[in-house]
């Protein structure tokens, strides 16, 4: 599931931390008598209510193998540090245009996998080039929903035994984005991201965004 792109010559770059305060914190859990939650697609995104809810929901968070950093830089921003210390995941839920996306204007006329997609390369920034080809579809877990997944695209870098993934989705009619970023550093970053993807999930709910 996960699109691996090994680059010729290497880069230098740097792991950034971002503090974070998990309060938004959610704990998948059976629920038999309740109706099935469905998929959501990335068409499925447009007809989702206009008060819907979108949250991160944590596994990390009663999870010895990852340990939470303090001190968020901003709201909506989450960061978990893997217990042997080789990789971050840093997890961030915002409107798109704290996702780099300028929500007022080109993302009228994209659907959700075109605003995905810009919300990717923003994240990438400069130094990854243009990544038109190199992003691929994957899925988020939804909340308490079973088997349902919610469309998302990914992108995967490895370098040398340093490597950085991203996953996100953005949802245009509600000018939100949930997003992940894996960086590793003497770790595989795929392997990584499989644990982040699975243990990690998002809540899709009726209400006002937080």
């Amino acid at each position: 599931m996960l699109h691996t792109v090994t680059a010729v010559s290497a880069l230098v770059l740097a792991l950034t931390l971002s503090g974070c305060s998990a309060e938004q914190t959610l704990t998948p859990s059976p629920t038999p008598s309740a109706p099935a939650l469905e998929s959501v697609s990335f068409s499925d995104g447009a007809t989702l209510p206009p008060d819907t809810e979108i949250l991160w929901g944590f596994g990390f968070a009663n999870d010895p193998g990852w340990v939470e950093v303090g001190d968020a830089p901003k709201p909506g921003w989450w960061t978990f540090v893997r217990a042997d210390k080789t990789c971050i995941a840093a997890f961030r839920d915002s409107a798109l245009a704290d996702a780099g996306v300028d929500a007022g204007g080109d993302v009228d006329d994209m659907n959700d996998e075109e605003a995905t997609d810009a919300v990717i390369a923003s994240e990438l920034g400069d130094e990854f080039g243009d990544v038109d080809g190199l992003l691929s579809d994957g899925y988020f877990h939804r909340h308490e929903a079973g088997e349902s997944q919610i469309a998302h695209r990914q992108f995967s870098l490895s370098i040398d035994g340093w490597g950085r993934f991203v996953a996100a989705r953005a949802f245009a009619a509600l000018d939100y984005a949930v997003v992940v970023v894996v960086t590793c550093d003497g770790a595989d970053v795929n392997i990584a991201a499989q644990e982040v993807l699975s243990k990690n999930v998002i809540a899709i709910e009726p209400g006002p965004h937080p």
